[in-house]
Parts: C-alpha cells; structure tokens; sequence
C-alpha cells in the first residue's frame, strides 16, 4: 500500500498473477498453505472503482514453511549417589540427545540444556553438558531443539536428574546359635534366621532391602538369593567348612538399582558334653523308717571351670533354666518310692547348655524278725541248705525287693560281705549265722 490509504484500497491475495489480474480466487487473510514454498501474488484496486487496480506481474513475497524442531521427551537420568549420600551427581547430558531428536537429523538440529524453562523458551544460559546439579536429590533439566537457520522453530521439552540414596551397609556381629540338644556330640549343624541381623545391617533404615547369599559371585550378580532366611542351614560351599560359615549380603534401596555390600559369620556354638545317662542315687529310708523320704546330695556332675550345672524337679525347668532346686546337697524328695531329676549343664560364656536326668531312689528297710535254730541230725558239722530259711527271714516280705545273705559274722552281715554260699557246711557245732 506503501502511502495509499486503506480508505480508497483494498488489498487481495492470490496464487497466480491471472487470478490476481481477473481478481478471482481471492485468498482469505486467514490462509493455511499446502506446500512449504509458495509464491503469492497480489491485486491492489480503488475501492470506489474495481476497474483501477494493477496486479504485481510476479510474486510479491513467497510463504516458506520451515520444518519445526521436535523435543521428545526423554526418560529421567537416575544415579545412584555415593557414600557422602549429599544428593550431588556429575551427569552427561549429551547421552540424552538422540532421545531427544529421535529419527531427527543431529546435523540439522541443535540441542541444548538450560535450568528454566524460561531459559529454554529465550535460548539462554544454557547448561554445559558435563553438568553437576546444584539441587540435591531431583532436579529438573529443560531442553531447547532448533534448526540453527531457522531459531523461531523450535521445540522444548524437560526430564530430571534423580540421584538415589546410596545404601551403606554395615557389617553385623557374628550370628551365633548353640547347636541342637540331644545330639552327642553335637554336629554343628543348626538352623538360623538370618533376619535377626537385617536391624544391625540397614542401621534402621526400613527402606532397605537386605538379601542374604551363600557366595559373593551370587551377592555381585544378585542371583540365586537364599529363598527363606528366616530358616536357613548353615552349609559347606565350596569345600569350605559348614562352620564357621560366611554369608555375603546386599543391601538395596528400594526402588532403585542402588546397592552395597557386606558380609556376615554364622557359627554353631558347641552345647556341653554331658552322660545321657547318670548314675541313679538310692538311699534306705532310714531316717523316719516307712515315710519314704530322705535327703539326697544330687551333686553328680563334676566341676568344671566355665561351666555350671543346675538340678530341677520338670524337664521343662530345666529346659527353660528357670527353678533350679536351691541346695542340691540337702534335697528331699517330694515322690516316693522313686523321683527322677533333670540336670541342666551350662557354658557359662555361651549360655549353650546340654540336659540329662538321673532317679532317685528311697528303699524300704526289711523288717527283722528272730530266726529259729536250724537244726539237723548228724554228726559235729554237716552241711546246711540255707536258702531254706529264706521265706521265715522275710517273713511274708516281697522276695523280688530283698535279698537275703547269710554271713559267720557281724561284721561280714553289716557291709555285705563274704556272704556264705548254700549249701553250707558248718564249721563248728553249735554256729551262729547271721
């Protein structure tokens, strides 16, 4: 229009100087174009006479169509964070460009990193591809794709640097059980859980995952983990002893790839040695004759240093260790005519312990009668059938609880010994027996 007033002129577009010329197949102002290089003419005429007008022989101007950038977005960059766990990470950016281009020619395309959003929109400040994140944990980075010949056609899009918690591991204490009763000797073979230590090993940190392997081939490579460690029998691997045993752990942050690593000692600690069988105590109910009660020393296990050996009257105390008898040495028996006592034998280190039990016996005295004479005929000595008199010296007495000796002193019958065989030939006519 240059200095013509738009009241007098109108102006029209057009695809072709005849359709400009003829002043048909006007264009409307609002034109969406087919190709990507369009020449267009124009037709300039008085609004009060459409005879007057002059159409441009060529084209005034062409509408270019620049190919637009395209941004995808490309997935986060996550890390794991080291021991100082600060948040900070060193990242490459540039791994993410042919992500971000995708079937785009990187020769064609320019791609560039900035802190804002606002700084990508501009083209400014942008972020050196080396980049270390100055907010700890998760920041977000944004991304500017243009055709350097053509900056207005650009693209953004935006991803974020997560850096993960680093899970350090601590070692635990040695996990060491006392190895199962009843087995003499022990074969320091038991069964662990080895949960007990996963507190010890993520300091607390519930969102740590603890797993336990037999090798720290598997613990690196993160296979073949023990299916169920809360029920665990310590093993020989690799030609290596059952016990002590070497467990290799990781400790993962959940949700992340983030691992560390660290080791644990199982070890079946050995129980006492102890008799499975101890000798009985048997006393004659002398004291109080016919209650069947007595008192007992029940010391039957010797000394030995580092050890303590406790008596009950249940297999249960003595299993729990709980009611010991107070005085072992002055025990009256509570059952009569026999009670059976459990013997609790403990590692005073350890607090691994073995059981065993012995019986306790009260005897009956037998009742003494006055024997008659045994008399035969015969000449000064003859030879005596003894056992024959059994049955008058029991007087009626259980002949399976008693047995009956006959001795040529007092001495011989009061310690049982030098007992006269039968039958018996006297030595001297008359000859006390007793």
């Amino acid at each position: 229009m240059g200095s013509q007033l738009s009241t007098d002129f109108q102006v029209t577009y057009y695809l072709s100087f005849a359709d400009a010329d003829a002043g048909t197949g006007a264009l409307p102002n609002l034109y969406t174009t087919t190709n990507n290089f369009e020449p267009i003419y124009v037709r300039v005429e008085s609004i009060a006479d459409s005879d007057c007008y002059n159409a441009s022989l060529n084209s005034v101007f062409n509408l270019i169509v620049n190919e637009k950038a395209i941004a995808n977005a490309p997935i986060d960059m996550v890390v794991c964070d080291d021991s100082s766990n600060d948040g900070i990470a060193t990242f490459d950016l540039s791994t993410q460009e042919a992500e971000i281009l995708g079937t785009q020619d990187p020769t064609v395309f320019y791609v560039s990193f900035h802190g804002s959003s606002t700084d990508a929109e501009n083209n400014a400040f942008p972020l050196a591809t080396n980049y270390t994140n100055s907010t700890p944990g998760v920041e977000r980075i944004f991304v500017r794709v243009e055709d350097p010949l053509h900056v207005d056609c650009y693209s953004t899009t935006s991803f974020d640097l997560v850096i993960n918690a680093f899970p350090i591991a601590t070692q635990p204490s040695p996990l060491s059980l006392c190895d199962d009763l009843g087995e003499n000797p022990g074969n320091e073979i038991t069964e662990f859980d080895l949960t007990l230590r996963d507190t010890e090993i993520t300091g607390g940190n519930t969102n740590w995952t603890v797993t336990y392997y037999e090798t720290d081939a598997d613990a690196q490579a993160q296979t073949n983990a023990i299916p169920n460690p809360t029920q665990y029998t310590n093993t020989a691997i690799g030609g290596l002893p059952a016990n002590p045993q070497t467990l290799y752990i990781t400790v993962t942050n959940n949700g992340s790839d983030c691992v560390d690593f660290t080791t644990m000692t199982i070890r079946v600690l050995p129980n006492p040695e102890i008799s499975d069988v101890l000798p009985d105590l048997e006393l004659c109910d002398a004291t109080n004759p016919g209650d069947g009660v007595e008192i007992f020393n029940l010391l039957s296990i010797a000394d030995v240093v580092g050890q303590t050996a406790t008596y009950h009257e249940t297999a249960t105390d003595a299993d729990l260790g709980i009611n010991a008898i107070t005085d072992p040495t002055q025990y009256t028996n509570t059952e009569t005519p026999e009670q059976e006592i459990y013997v609790r034998l403990t590692n005073d280190a350890t607090d691994c312990y073995s059981l065993s039990s012995f019986t306790i016996h009260v005897h009956a005295l037998p009742d003494a009668i006055t024997i008659t004479d045994f008399i035969q005929c015969g000449l000064s000595t003859d030879t005596f059938d003894l056992t024959s008199k059994d049955d008058e010296v029991l007087n009626g007495q259980n002949a399976s609880q008693f047995i009956v000796s006959y001795h040529a002193s007092l001495a011989d019958a009061e310690t049982g010994s030098n007992s006269l065989s039968s039958p018996y030939s006297s030595s001297s006519n008359p000859q006390e027996i007793l």
